[in-house]
């Protein structure tokens, strides 16, 4: 009897044990998968925010450099210090250009003077500003591949390729607008950014202890990871820089090609690595992730094993608690059983037929095991149906939790692509009011006034924003005219009126191909118009207006009234210039949108002047 109890444990024991060492298997395959997947994932989310981010800072630097090409290609005056000073303020610590500069080809300038143009660039720490001069022959950068790439390039503005600089001894990419006169090529706005820049970026991301992070370029160079990395044929014979990641991807020709050529983003988990990457806007650069798998799999194995020491513990205990319930509940009432009938027999001769059945103990010995191995069965279907329940309600606990990151990232990758475009625009708001000192704070009250005015028509979010741009660079074709005409107190000549009347003509071509203000270019444009079609440039009806360029035409018209101008220094009073909006209601401004501005401004405080 002792015997079958034993073998009865033995085989409880080996059934568990198989049960659990398969489960154990599955489940650290499924752990690997799963934590693969979700760290694949969220560094493609992350990419994808990373290089979007990057892309308008570049597009920044480059919005820089086509404002001052701009103002070159159209003011015959040359205000070399002015345009100094505008390449100095564009050098701000937050700012990724290293350095910026202006140069005219041979003889432009003067018939003595081949070389011109002045370079001014930030310090290591980001917070000085040098100037350098580069007007001697000995610096001849027409020998320069990115001078000869910009000049020749079919683009007005060119970003190259990052290079190796050996006068600097860092890597640069070049950021070139060129200055046209008379449909001449006569020089180039340049703008650089520095491995130092890039570095600084990636170094700012966090994607965990282990994790790294570089830039790479068309010609497989990885940037901003412990200095360059060299490309394919010099990384395969063992001489490179900066990580083992980054390495392993430059080495590595089908993926490095793989990367290069893609336009969208992508992952590969099939190496040591997982591999993550996303284009860099209109550039020809990526930025690319690499977490090692090892990493990973760390945390899986130490589940695992605290599992499997929980799992033996709990074995130990159940054969214990088992043997005691078996030796109670069986063993010792057959025992006893057993002696009773062997005291019958002595007692009366009868009992020898009972002994003669002895066989119905084992009979039910038997059945008892019986009973005992289906419950067990039972019990062990049980416990697989509850993994089940377990196992799947785990999986949506992380499906759960890996959406509501995904929406996280995308509500800050979309407030970091907003706080993007607003930085642009008031970029290009500061270059007007930077040449004109009698605009100062005109962009921001005609855009507070210009709000205000929507929100009472019930305008939504997307109209808004199409608005609240157009307001802050309405007058951004001023940018192009000269100071002395833009500060002229006497009446402007009739060429003069001319010249600004051509203004929103020209911040319509600055912004017409800017992608985020597509639905802002014409408002700018026909925000001189008037309902009678006598306005200007193109002499549009009422009818043929949106509203909210009838909005920005009235709160235009009247800041200019109630603030001081070159030609009047003493500005209307609000009810003066209330009652020229009324007089003109009509002719020259929407009845509607007069009514609306008129109340709001009887019941509300003007913006600070």
């Amino acid at each position: 009897m002792k015997n079958t109890k034993n073998l009865f444990l033995l085989i409880i024991s080996l059934m568990a044990l198989i049960i659990f060492s398969t489960e154990i298997t599955i489940t650290t395959i499924r752990q690997k998968n799963a934590s693969i997947d979700q760290m694949n994932s969220y560094l493609v989310n992350l990419a994808e925010k990373e290089a979007l981010v990057l892309g308008n800072r570049i597009n920044e630097v480059g919005q820089s450099g086509r404002i001052l090409s701009e103002m070159m290609c159209r003011d015959t005056s040359f205000d070399f210090d002015y345009y100094n000073n505008f390449m100095k303020e564009r050098l701000t610590e937050y700012s990724m250009a290293f350095g910026m500069g202006y140069w005219f080809e041979p003889y432009y300038i003067d018939k003595d003077t081949k070389y011109f143009g002045p370079y001014i660039y930030k310090d290591d720490s980001g917070e000085e500003i040098y100037t350098l001069m580069y007007s001697t022959p000995e610096y001849d950068y027409f020998s320069w591949d990115w001078y000869r790439e910009a000049i020749t390039s079919t683009e007005a503005c060119h970003l190259t390729e990052p290079y190796y600089d050996e006068l600097m001894g860092t890597y640069f990419a070049t950021y070139s607008c060129k200055i046209i006169r008379n449909d001449q090529i006569v020089g180039l706005v340049t703008i650089d950014i520095t491995l130092r820049e890039f570095e600084e970026y990636i170094n700012s991301i966090q994607i965990g202890e282990k994790g790294e992070a570089f830039i790479l370029t068309r010609d497989n160079i990885a940037l901003g990871d412990d200095g360059a990395k060299v490309n394919t044929e010099d990384a395969a014979s063992g001489v490179h820089t900066g990580s083992e990641a980054s390495a392993f991807v430059c080495s590595s020709p089908d993926l490095s090609g793989k990367i290069i050529s893609s336009t969208v983003s992508g992952s590969d988990t099939l190496n040591n690595y997982i591999t993550v990457w996303a284009p860099i806007g209109s550039t020809d650069m990526h930025v690319v992730f690499c977490y090692p798998k090892a990493e990973l799999m760390k945390e899986v194995y130490q589940g695992i094993f605290f599992t499997i020491i929980v799992f033996l513990f709990s074995m130990v205990l159940f054969i214990y608690v088992l043997n005691r319930i078996l030796k109670k509940l069986i063993e010792q009432p057959l025992s006893n059983l057993l002696n009773n009938n062997r005291f019958m027999a002595i007692v009366d001769s009868e009992t020898d037929k009972r002994i003669d059945k002895q066989p119905n103990f084992d009979n039910m010995l038997h059945l008892i095991e019986r009973l005992l191995a289906e419950r067990n069965q039972s019990i062990d279907k049980l416990n697989e149906k509850n993994d089940e329940l377990e196992l799947k309600n785990d999986e949506i606990e992380g499906l759960y939790q890996q959406t509501a990151a995904m929406n996280t990232t995308l509500h800050q990758l979309l407030d970091e692509v907003r706080s993007g475009y607003i930085i642009t625009v008031k970029s290009l708001s500061n270059a007007i009011e930077a040449k004109d000192k009698y605009t100062k704070g005109h962009c921001e009250r005609v855009t507070a006034y210009a709000l205000e005015t929507a929100r009472r028509f019930g305008m939504n979010d997307e109209e808004l924003i199409s608005l609240e741009y157009a307001s802050i660079l309405h007058d951004v074709g001023k940018i192009g005219m000269p100071i002395s005409v833009l500060n002229k107190p006497e009446r402007l000549s009739d060429e003069e009126f001319q010249m600004i009347k051509a203004h929103p003509k020209i911040g319509y071509e600055i912004i017409k191909d800017i992608k985020f203000l597509e639905k802002s270019v014409d408002i700018v444009l026909h925000h001189h118009e008037r309902v009678d079609g006598k306005g200007y440039p193109d002499g549009k009806y009422g009818s043929e207006l949106n509203l909210q360029t009838k909005i920005l035409t009235v709160a235009d018209a009247y800041d200019a009234m109630t603030s001081s101008r070159p030609y009047r220094t003493d500005p209307l009073s609000q009810d003066k210039a209330i009652a020229i909006l009324r007089e003109y209601s009509g002719s020259q401004f929407d009845p509607d949108v007069v009514a609306v501005f008129i109340e709001i401004q009887k019941h509300q405080e003007t913006p600070d002047s």
